[in-house]
């Protein structure tokens, strides 16, 4: 399998205490920690990252699609994003072969607990 440009953190060192964050990182620059949302104090984030994909399974030759979320609001809203039509046509057209993978950053805001539109933030094709 490839080494994915966009992976996560989850702060193991931190895990328990207020200060926790998950962060999807850039493994080009894995010391910037661009999208974290903070999971371990008493107020509620306003905002989730995700990540979103598809690659070609070196071994089966078939696709492997694959969703995440920082938290679970993050995870809705990758979910919903690689489902509804709206938010996948603003993606490029050579994506319909299916040859080529990709990686997609989602942000979404959190609004009364629930998921906003995604919002694409980054991306990788190869």
């Amino acid at each position: 399998m490839p080494i994915l440009r966009y992976r996560f953190d989850f702060d193991e060192a931190h895990q328990g205490k207020p200060d926790r964050i998950f962060a999807i990182v850039d493994s080009d620059h894995p010391k910037q920690y661009l999208w974290q949302v903070s999971v371990g104090g008493d107020k509620a984030a306003s905002v989730d990252y995700a990540l979103a994909g598809r690659m070609l399974d070196p071994v089966t030759g078939g696709l492997v699609l694959y969703v995440a979320g920082c938290g679970s609001v993050g995870t809705q809203a990758a979910s919903e994003f690689i489902t509804q039509p709206q938010f996948l046509s603003g993606l490029p057209a050579s994506l319909n072969n299916p040859k080529i993978s990709i990686q997609v950053v989602l942000r979404t805001p959190i609004v009364a607990g629930v998921a906003g539109s995604p919002e694409v933030i980054a991306t990788h094709v190869w």
